[in-house]
């Protein structure tokens, strides 16, 4: 309900219920039932001068973190590339770990996916030098969201010469409408090109968007997406190469801390010994 006082209130898709969510969202952070981490606006990006109080701090920084972060190419062994195209920017910290968590690139168009991030997917594809190229799709069940899916497979076939693609749409789909009993979230725009395309394939004049799922929903349905396309003995080789990995990184990362410690380089401010 948009409003405590009226039971029967209920938030339709205007500017009016969007500002009234926008605001019970900011005073719930404020109120700390929203967690601060759980909102993230990355359309205001934040610049910050990386500066240390002495070298101490940042010899204590540096080492810190020396050796840490690996990550294997889970995809190598893999014989086709895979990439995944998501429509909407508020869907990749929701979608981000599961890509991280299979190492497959991941593009936010924003929309219609314009030539510069095609060209990208077409160059990693190129390098993998792997035969086939699998697109794993995310947009909105609308004619716009149709449209990018479309136009993401044919854009790659006719300006970059790829012939060897196929292209899964992941979310939204009608049969996942109907088993999440998601509502409507508007009319579907009558002046979209697509509109006329989009009502003949599925008989429906409803536009459903992809944040009418839980983002667990969300999570579930892309890797089930991948484990499709993916080949899970090559990806089972690569996790447990990845732990011999991580056991040498471990072991060299100790002998170099070692030799760290005997340089007596000096103490930062939290007082740590570098």
């Amino acid at each position: 309900m948009t409003h405590a006082a009226k039971p029967d209130s209920r938030y339709q898709n205007t500017p009016e219920d969007y500002e009234k969510l926008v605001d019970l969202c900011a005073r719930g952070r404020v109120e700390q039932f929203i967690p601060w981490e759980a909102i993230e606006d990355e359309t205001r990006p934040i610049d910050l001068n990386v500066a240390f109080y002495n070298p101490a701090e940042f010899f204590s920084q540096e080492l810190g973190g020396f050796l840490a972060g690996y990550w294997r190419n889970r995809q190598q062994s893999q014989p086709h590339h895979i990439e995944i195209v998501a429509e909407k920017l508020t869907m990749r910290t929701i979608l981000r770990p599961v890509a991280q968590e299979y190492t497959i690139p991941m593009t936010i168009g924003r929309g219609m996916t314009s030539l510069s991030p095609k060209k990208k997917i077409f160059d990693r594809y190129r390098l993998s030098q792997k035969r086939k190229l699998i697109l794993l799709v995310v947009t909105d069940l609308d004619p716009a969201g149709e449209a990018i899916a479309e136009d993401m497979f044919k854009s790659l076939r006719r300006d970059f010469g790829v012939t060897e693609i196929e292209a899964y749409k992941v979310a939204l789909t009608l049969e996942q409408v109907e088993d999440f009993d998601l509502a409507p979230s508007m009319e579907a725009k009558v002046q979209s090109p697509t509109y006329r395309a989009f009502v003949e394939r599925y008989g429906i004049t409803d536009a459903y968007e992809l944040d009418a799922l839980a983002p667990s929903d969300l999570v579930d349905l892309l890797e089930d997406g991948i484990q499709k396309v993916l080949d899970i003995d090559a990806y089972n080789v690569e996790l447990a190469a990845e732990e011999a990995d991580s056991a040498q990184i471990v072991a060299v990362r100790e002998q170099v801390d070692e030799f760290f410690r005997t340089l007596h380089l000096g103490t930062s401010n939290d007082g740590k010994t570098c």
